[in-house]
């Protein structure tokens, strides 16, 4: 069944419109997001940022291909 959604970021900066030709009940499995907040201390130049914890249960409910390549840019420099 095709839809229409539509992807925000946190800010409400960036919105995108996507169509979606068919939806998977679980596109990801049970792949969950990294809580960058654990592990940051691992890395020196990720020591001064501030991440999001994961929300909800912290599964991954959105797969985005290349197709929709804007949505993998940082339009902010840290």
């Amino acid at each position: 069944m095709p839809l229409k959604i539509e992807i925000e970021s946190v800010t409400g900066q960036f919105t995108k419109e996507i169509r979606v030709k068919m939806c998977l009940e679980k596109v990801t499995g049970n792949y969950r997001v990294v809580n960058w907040t654990e592990h940051q201390n691992k890395w020196p130049h990720l020591t001064l940022c501030s991440f999001a914890k994961p929300a909800n249960d912290g599964l991954v409910d959105l797969l985005i291909g290349i197709g929709n390549a804007e949505l993998h840019y940082s339009h902010v420099a840290l």
